[in-house]
């Protein structure tokens, strides 16, 4: 895969089982990076009660583009292993009402992510 990241796009391509796919897209606002590390960019956001912003995420697996809701939706106490914090509870959907959701309970101190739970149709 070979990616350039311009101000208003991304083009490039990707070898997919020896199939050459052109990637060529507009960026048209904020584009985060999806998958894994996704939680770390979210929790450096200006969180508060009632933030919302949207973003642009570039999904390789279907070379699209979706623009995603990010909302606060509460402040909340969270338990796990590592302890108890005080947590904004983060809403992450597509803006075209595709099926799925992730939500990220961010420590309100740390501004890292303490939890998380995402729903995946395709991975039923």
């Amino acid at each position: 895969m070979s990616l350039t990241y311009s101000a208003d796009s991304v083009t490039g391509e990707m070898n997919a089982n020896g199939q050459q796919i052109a990637i060529d897209h507009a960026v048209e606002q904020a584009l985060f990076a999806e998958g894994a590390g996704a939680s770390k960019i979210i929790a450096k956001l200006p969180l508060k009660e009632d933030y919302q912003t949207t973003y642009q995420n570039l999904y390789l697996q279907s070379n699209q583009m979706k623009t995603m809701v990010l909302e606060v939706t509460s402040e909340e106490e969270v338990t796990v292993p590592a302890g108890t914090f005080k947590t904004y509870r983060v809403e992450v959907k597509s803006a075209n009402s595709d099926a799925g959701q992730t939500e990220i309970w961010v420590d309100q101190a740390s501004h890292k992510a303490v939890k998380s739970k995402a729903v995946i149709p395709a991975m039923r």
